[in-house]
Formats: C-alpha cells, sequence, structure tokens
C-alpha cells in the first residue's frame, strides 16, 4: 500500500511538473524583465518566445522540475496518507460509505447510472432507519 502511494504520488508530481513548465517559464522571463518601460502580457511573452527560441524554449528546465516536483509528490502523498491513518479518517469515511445506501446516493451522484455500480450495500440503510 505504501509503494502504491509514493509511486502514484511521484507521477502525480512529475506529470504536474510537466504540464506547467511552460507557465513557470513564462513567469520567470515576466519577473526577470529588465526592460520595465513597457508592460508585456503573458500572450505576448508567449509569441516572443516562440518566435526568438521556438516552441523547445517553452520547456526550459522541464527535466530538473519534473525530478523536484516528483520527489516532493512522494513525500507529500505518503505524509498525507500516514496522518490521515493517524487520525482514524480512514475508518470513519469508510463507516459512513457503509451507512449510506442507494436512495441516499440520489442527492449526490451525478446520473443515475452511477447508482447500479454502487458498492452501498441497501441493507445498511434499512436496519440505521429501524434504530430510529
Amino acid at each position: 500500500m505504501r509503494l502504491k502511494t509514493i509511486l502514484s504520488g511521484g507521477m502525480a508530481g512529475m506529470i504536474a511538473g510537466l504540464l506547467t513548465t511552460p507557465c513557470d517559464v513564462i513567469k520567470t522571463r515576466m519577473m526577470t524583465n529588465t526592460v520595465k518601460q513597457y508592460k508585456i502580457t503573458p500572450y505576448q511573452w508567449i509569441l516572443k518566445i516562440i518566435s526568438e527560441e521556438g516552441y523547445k524554449a517553452l520547456l526550459k528546465g522541464w527535466h530538473i522540475r519534473i525530478i523536484n516536483l516528483g520527489f516532493g509528490g512522494m513525500v507529500y502523498f505518503t505524509c498525507y496518507k500516514a496522518f490521515i491513518s493517524l487520525i482514524g479518517a480512514d475508518k470513519l469515511y469508510n463507516q459512513l460509505r457503509k451507512c449510506l445506501c442507494t436512495s441516499c446516493l440520489l442527492y449526490t451522484s451525478p446520473s443515475p447510472r452511477d447508482l447500479s455500480t454502487s458498492r452501498m450495500p441497501s441493507s445498511a440503510c434499512k436496519k440505521k432507519k429501524k434504530k430510529k
């Protein structure tokens, strides 16, 4: 379970790092702009970078960024999962999930088709109603 959490956190971090690299490059160029006489919009920065340096310039530093965010994702997701287990929130979630029935899911389900694939036992809801 922990290996799965570590790997999924690392993959999520690496994907996020790769997808946000162009935005980071543009932000860095805007912040380090030495000519402050006129303000260039982010769209104009994209056009300027592509015309002067090519498309590959938008991905400068991607390898360092995915390594950094990959390790960060591993640590973050593992600590998050450990903390949730420590405070018992995962057990609370499972208890709440067992108490819900398909009639209760009508208000939260996006479509009726999801109700047929639900794993919620309807008998748990009947037991809860009898107790009241």
